[in-house]
């Protein structure tokens, strides 16, 4: 794995560079701030759109996973979060803190981009200890959450 200092611009321009649209790519930054506002509305449908399905997991990744667990695991989290926002939980910042290019071979089946973002919460208006980080994945030239093991 190569970890790379890059700017989240540069890091858009070259998801860019392997996509074939015509209006400027989403970041990664906003796609968790989407994620974050379909929660909020309780949408899990379009929330769940914005997550690696565990195809789309087992399509990239040479790592072999329990499809059903994993699909679990990934709507349990954004049921808990639906839980959390509801029951006061605000997002305040997103901050991208680390953006690797990985390889294909051990882990991955081609090379990909990989972000990871820590979110800052607070509960009534008192910040959260911990930023939690939020891992993306630029998966057929859409920004990915998923859950690391």
């Amino acid at each position: 794995m190569k970890r790379v200092s890059v700017s989240l611009l540069s890091l858009v321009m070259l998801a860019a560079s392997s996509m074939a649209a015509t209006k400027a790519p989403e970041s990664a930054q906003q796609t968790l701030y989407k994620l974050v506002e379909h929660l909020v509305k309780q949408d899990l449908g379009a929330a769940s759109k914005l997550t690696l399905s565990a195809a789309d997991y087992a399509s990239i990744s040479s790592r072999k996973i329990d499809s059903t667990d994993y699909q679990k695991r990934m709507d349990d989290f954004l049921k808990q979060m639906i839980h959390d926002l509801k029951s006061g939980l605000k997002m305040k910042k997103a901050e991208t803190v680390d953006a690797l290019i990985l390889p294909a071979g051990h882990k991955t089946k081609q090379e990909m981009v990989m972000v990871v973002i820590y979110a800052t919460f607070e509960v009534n208006g008192k910040a959260l200890e911990s930023p939690v980080p939020f891992f993306f994945v630029n998966h057929q030239g859409k920004w990915k959450m998923f859950q690391r093991r």
